[in-house]
């Protein structure tokens, strides 16, 4: 088990949005955590990444207790986050932008052929100003970034939003590759169901903060996960 997710509750100040999650992802799979808007999807990356603080419970992380760490040195651990919204900095070049992924490694230089072979359309565009590409163009340099620092876990919220079709697809054929070949494991938070059958091993479902369900991707019906999905 890679991570492990004990009872988490978290809030916005006063308003709590997490209640008790327990969650579990293993090594080398794709685990996609689906619901409506504001059940508390992004909430939950955003506490297991380490930028909001969990009231109680706890999370390991490849069985270390991680919950009191601060998010660079989960990131240093083998933890890679790409927000919703990518957050590139846009007045920097695609190359310095990924460069910004060694910070939680003690490399000095980016694998650009690990980099460039997954990702071509990034090798074209290197000296680009990282706000001159297109939102699927972004979003690979987003999970570029994240791969340069060497992670073990890959937390990824909705990197299919605001995406053309053949960028998604290429974006699953990615995270697939990374899972076979680089053995790394990604929590997806993602609603377009077909974008997610394609690719998960297992799935959770939230609703108000807490896992209202959850199953392998063997064992559910896409009937079953529209309707948990709506709930």
């Amino acid at each position: 088990m890679i991570l492990e997710s004990k009872h988490i509750t978290a809030a916005y100040g006063d308003s709590q949005i997490l209640w008790g999650v327990d969650l579990e992802v293993e090594e080398a799979s794709i685990t996609t955590i689906m619901g409506r808007n504001g059940v508390g999807k992004t909430t939950l990356l955003k506490t297991i990444i380490g930028l909001l603080k969990n009231k109680k419970g706890n999370l390991l992380f490849e069985g270390q207790d991680i919950t009191k760490l601060p998010p660079h040195k989960r990131a240093k651990l083998g933890i890679g986050y790409v927000p919703q919204g990518r957050e590139i900095i846009p007045k920097l070049t695609v190359y310095e932008n990924l460069r910004l992924g060694l910070e939680s490694t003690t490399e000095k230089l980016i694998p650009e052929e690990e980099i460039y072979e997954l990702f071509p359309i990034l090798k074209e565009f290197k000296k680009r100003l990282g706000g001159n590409l297109s939102g699927g163009q972004q979003q690979q340099l987003a999970i570029a970034r994240a791969i340069t620092g060497r992670p073990k876990l890959l937390l990824l919220d909705e990197p299919t939003e605001g995406i053309q079709p053949s960028i998604s697809q290429e974006i699953a054929k990615i995270l697939l590759r990374l899972k076979k070949e680089k053995n790394i494991a990604t929590l997806l938070v993602e609603q377009k169901i077909d974008f997610a059958k394609g690719i998960t091993d297992y799935y959770y479902f939230m609703d108000r903060g807490k896992v209202i369900a959850s199953s392998k991707a063997s064992d559910i019906t896409e009937e079953e996960i529209n309707t948990y999905n709506s709930i």
